[in-house]
C-alpha cells in the first residue's frame, strides 16, 4: 500500500520538473496540431528549442516554448501597411 505513497522529496522534484517542461502532446495541443506535426518541426529543426528526451517520453522546456510562441506572434500594423491599407 506504501509503495505507491510518493516520497516528499521526491515529489517536490517531480513538481519542478512539471512546472519546468511540458509533455509533447501538451505541447502539440497548445499549438492545435498533431503530435506528428511537433515531431516534423524537431527533425527539421523548425520548433523552440529546450527540447528533452527521456526514454520515449519527449518534453518541451516551457520558457523555451512561450519564446518560440512569441517569435511567431506577427504585428498587425505592419501587416495592414504591407496590404496597403
Amino acid at each position: 500500500m506504501t509503495d505507491s505513497i510518493v516520497p516528499a522529496e521526491e515529489s517536490a522534484q517531480l513538481n519542478i520538473f512539471t512546472e519546468t517542461y511540458m509533455p509533447e502532446d501538451d505541447f502539440a495541443e497548445l499549438c492545435a496540431v498533431e503530435v506528428l506535426t511537433t515531431r516534423t518541426w524537431a527533425a527539421r529543426r523548425k520548433g523552440p528549442g529546450g527540447r528533452v528526451v527521456v526514454g520515449r517520453k519527449v518534453y518541451y522546456r516551457r520558457d523555451a516554448v512561450m519564446d518560440w510562441l512569441k517569435s511567431k506572434e506577427t504585428n498587425p500594423a505592419l501587416l495592414s501597411s504591407a496590404r496597403g491599407a
